[in-house]
């Protein structure tokens, strides 16, 4: 007999398919709460693996399939597809044609990268069609934030073999199976956190988000990743920077608080972890570090001699006609990971794609004032940019390009300015019909 827990989990997760027929928007909760959790990995979720079922997949599935069926009644948007959302089927497209145009690797399983890479850009596709209004929004922001605090709990009762020389690995999903992805992702995500702490209309739902942050917070010590850390301190700087005028006060105490109570989580361990960025010495002789090193000065090689990229997922078994010592190596860099394999136009496709978001958010600034709730609207936009900061920042040190949660950051700025602009229109209207 299943246990109770995966017996809950599994009546919840058919009850949220058959609803997702009826509502799309519970399809992308579904999706979104799953991709992170990834069931099949936990202790629970392991009598499900009997049963063979892609529980993400058939998630996505009943979500499209909700779409159509619901077409009709969904929110229009304009236009139908942004330019965001071309820049992301471009740059798939592109994908598609260095798997022809790139080098013929037979003896690796790349095409599991573009299929992965395919189905993250259709289910994003689906996110900005679905989440196209205020309510919708905060529906995928605090599902956000809910998925934080289960990633957060389940690396706060992660067993001690989970600890890879005291740092904490195989937490949720695929995505954050190393502490390095799952430390960026909870990075990514603490802005968001604070906004909605911030933003929430009553004291439990603050608390919530406060709960969530810190069990965040605490996820990211026990990872004790330098390239997490480094990207929190620029995100840091930024949020100084950056604070809307009209909140910069609350802003800047909240900042402090968080600072105060997220240091009294750390512990020794990872401060003498930290303390080695600091220490030439030891970077001089750190095995990742000069690693890293070589298989970027490699990569440089590589997409010198092959401009047009050596195809998606292949960079990993390329590297080493370039470099032998560093053969099967990763990238652990997302941009450089993107010019090599998908090659120098894919980068700017790339490039121009996550300006587009920043262009998004600002456009979403102007909007702000006319919003319901111009402050409230502008904390949001603060939140998101300093998500994609954190998220960029950490992907310099990391491989972040075929992460599906990356993208999730990225979308949301298209998401947002579709809802505050929907509300806006309706607000002018509304305003427009009491005077006359």
């Amino acid at each position: 007999m299943w246990p109770l827990r995966t017996m809950s989990f599994f009546v919840l997760f058919v009850l949220m398919c058959a609803l997702s027929l009826v509502c799309p928007l519970v399809g992308i909760v579904n999706y979104l709460m799953i991709y992170q959790i990834n069931p099949t990995t936990s202790w629970w979720g392991k009598p499900l693996v009997t049963l063979g079922i892609r529980f993400s997949m058939l998630a996505a599935v009943c979500l499209m399939v909700g779409m159509v069926l619901n077409w009709t009644r969904m929110p229009r948007v304009r236009p139908l597809i942004c330019t965001w959302q071309a820049l992301l089927i471009l740059l798939v497209v592109i994908a598609v044609i260095s798997r022809v145009i790139g080098l013929e690797v037979t003896d690796w399983p790349t095409e599991l990268t573009l299929e992965k890479f395919a189905k993250m850009a259709i289910f994003v596709l689906c996110l900005t069609h679905v989440v196209s209004d205020m309510k919708s929004f905060l529906v995928l922001f605090w599902t956000l934030v809910a998925g934080s605090l289960m990633l957060g709990y389940d690396a706060y009762t992660a067993p001690q073999w989970q600890f890879m020389q005291g740092r904490l690995d195989d937490v949720g999903g695929p995505d954050f199976q190393a502490s390095s992805g799952l430390a960026a992702h909870m990075a990514a995500m603490l802005p968001l956190i604070g906004v909605a702490a911030m933003t929430a209309k009553k004291w439990r739902w603050r608390i919530f988000a406060l709960v969530a942050g810190a069990f965040s917070v605490n996820a990211i010590i026990l990872c004790r990743t330098r390239s997490a850390f480094i990207a929190i301190i620029v995100a840091a700087i930024a949020a100084v920077l950056l604070a809307p005028r009209a909140r910069r006060f609350r802003v800047y105490i909240a900042i402090g608080i968080a600072a105060v109570a997220s240091f009294s989580l750390t512990d020794r361990y990872f401060w003498e972890r930290m303390d080695t960025l600091q220490d030439e010495e030891y970077m001089a002789q750190d095995v990742a570090v000069s690693m890293r090193k070589q298989v970027w000065a490699a990569a440089m090689v590589m997409i010198a001699d092959q401009p047009q990229g050596v195809g998606c997922g292949n960079f990993a078994r390329v590297i080493g006609r370039y470099d032998h010592e560093v053969r099967y190596r990763g990238s652990h860099n997302t941009f450089i990971l993107c010019c090599a394999e998908l090659g120098i136009h894919g980068f700017v496709v790339f490039a121009m794609l996550i300006g587009a978001s920043f262009v998004q958010l600002y456009r979403c600034r102007a909007l702000a004032m006319q919003s319901r709730d111009p402050p409230r609207s502008m904390l949001f936009v603060y939140g998101m940019v300093l998500s994609i900061i954190v998220y960029c920042t950490a992907g310099v040190f990391t491989e972040r390009f075929y992460v599906e949660s990356f993208w999730w950051v990225l979308a949301l700025p298209t998401c947002y300015y579709r809802a505050i602009h929907r509300e806006t229109e309706l607000r002018i209207e509304k305003i427009e019909n009491v005077g006359m």
